[in-house]
């Protein structure tokens, strides 16, 4: 019997339909064009023009539509509806940009709600994607009125404005916004006003905030001290440290593939320790679970029919969403806490050849990238040690029920992604039964507090329980080899290993 609960009630993950949008638009570009001309026309604004395209009532609903995915676990995930949801096709930013902001479903885009008020439009798309098993609508919303004067001062019409939308969003039963870009994104007075407006007209939404940055961390900071980290994005970190005080959900924002892990690392450790907010780290799912962080979760089947993007192999971790997702219904994202570092920190870096990556900025550059070797969320560092020639990234957490997370992650050196062959040694606190472990080339030993009667291990995709007592305990330690992790784990991609351990004691 699963020791795993079939729902996360209270989930603020979703999945986002922007990547995908993406990875549509770059297959459409490589049926059409040689390869050089199709990634040329798939990078930056050129891009996002494209991915606009991608999402209609066909892409979302139709024959493995994008809505089709997920299973097991989309009962924990808003289904949210990223740019272009609220706009005619052809219209973008670089020529109309006015027009973003609306909240009315395109009808050219979802005939299905064509003469219906903007609230009733919502309302029936979230029913439909809540029938497919969805835990319902996510939005995502332009900073900014959709006005001719859009750019104009803060005043009593975008107070208006937004109570119209909050009560439209009401209507609807659409409890989940995503903040993004637009006039206002870098106001901290404008996110304020709407997080005060929704949580006076409408408690049950959730608004998502975030500061626009770059894909990579003050990646060309004059300071070496700095370079390469979240902190080198001074004017960034100062609006975000305050945005994070009334926020809901804080986004740490896009990264660049490859060096993912190091950037959302740093950003999400940095922004954990400020409290306040619950903190999404968009697609690193396993750092997200280890660090009680809400997912925005990007990747879908769709990756795998596309060329992959160099040193980016998330179309082929499908599972990892899964793992992580099943993981948080025992231990949910969190705000508050300490957050404590190592002193050492670790770089990878990467050289972008020409059509690497969506961004064009990282074109022939290489790039590095910086985190803290260790991050621990209300335990200390020194619950962690690692030993082997190269080091992972390790994190771990005691969450507020007190369920405990570790984890190590991957390296990209020299451009070569790998999980480093190593040795984890972890003590886990007193009081602790439930234990989720992640990572792939790595024995883990887990000191517990005193010897255990019992110890179940049950994969994080999987419904069977093993009772591992006799196979992985010695005294007060249970060792997992690499090996017996994978097996255990039992996955058909290229998800890491991810153990749920379940700890009896006499």
């Amino acid at each position: 019997m699963s020791l795993i609960p079939t729902k996360n009630e209270n989930s603020l993950s979703y999945w986002c339909s922007w990547h995908t949008q993406n990875i549509v638009a770059k297959i459409d570009c490589m049926e059409k064009y040689p390869p050089e001309e199709a990634q040329r026309r798939v990078q930056g604004g050129d891009g996002a023009r494209l991915a606009r395209t991608m999402l209609n009532e066909e892409w979302v609903f139709g024959e493995n539509g994008y809505a089709h995915q997920y299973p097991e676990v989309r009962c924990d995930l808003y289904f949210l509806m990223d740019d272009g949801w609220d706009v005619d096709y052809g219209i973008h930013p670089d020529s109309h940009y006015s027009k973003f902001g609306s909240l009315m479903m395109s009808e050219e885009r979802f005939p299905s709600v064509k003469g219906q008020s903007p609230a009733r439009r919502m309302k029936i798309i979230n029913e439909k994607l809540k029938a497919l098993g969805w835990k319902g609508l996510g939005i995502w919303i332009a900073a900014q009125r959709a006005a001719d004067d859009c750019t104009a001062p803060l005043g009593d019409v975008d107070k208006a404005y937004w109570t119209e939308r909050i009560l439209w969003s009401r209507e609807a039963g659409v409890t989940y916004w995503k903040v993004d870009w637009g006039v206002h994104a870098g106001n901290p007075d404008f996110r304020r006003m709407l997080t005060e407006l929704g949580r006076e007209l409408y408690p049950a939404l959730v608004i998502e905030h975030a500061i626009c940055m770059g894909p990579v961390n003050a990646f060309d900071h004059p300071d070496a001290a700095v370079r390469g980290r979240y902190m080198g994005e001074e004017h960034v970190a100062a609006n975000a440290k305050e945005v994070m005080a009334f926020s809901d959900v804080f986004r740490s924002y896009d990264v660049l593939n490859a060096l993912c892990v190091p950037t959302t690392l740093d950003r999400v450790g940095t922004l954990l320790a400020w409290s306040g907010a619950v903190v999404n780290g968009e697609d690193e799912c396993f750092v997200n679970a280890v660090l009680g962080c809400s997912c925005g979760v990007m990747r879908s089947h769709y990756c795998q029919r596309a060329i992959n993007e160099a040193g980016d192999n998330r179309g082929f971790r499908l599972q990892e969403v899964t793992a992580a997702l099943r993981w948080q219904r025992l231990a949910p994202p969190f705000a508050g806490g300490t957050v404590t570092y190592s002193d050492e920190v670790l770089f990878d870096n990467r050289l972008y050849q020409v059509g690497d990556s969506w961004w064009g900025g990282a074109d022939g550059r290489e790039l590095t990238q910086g985190a803290p070797a260790v991050i621990a969320r209300n335990v200390g560092v020194d619950t962690l040690r690692v030993e082997g020639e190269v080091k992972p990234f390790v994190a771990a957490s005691l969450h507020p029920n007190g369920a405990f997370s570790v984890g190590v992650f991957p390296r990209v050196i020299n451009g070569h992604h790998h999980y480093p062959a190593c040795t984890l040694y972890c003590e886990i606190p007193e009081g602790v039964t439930t234990v989720g472990v992640f990572g792939e080339n790595c024995e883990m030993r887990l000191r517990l507090p005193e010897i255990p009667a019992r110890v179940l291990v049950q994969s994080l995709i999987g419904d069977e329980v093993t009772d591992c007592t006799s196979r992985f305990v010695s005294g007060d330690t249970v060792v997992l080899s690499a090996e017996d992790m994978k097996t255990l784990f039992a996955t058909d991609d290229r998800t890491a290993p991810a153990l749920l351990i379940r700890i009896e004691y006499r």
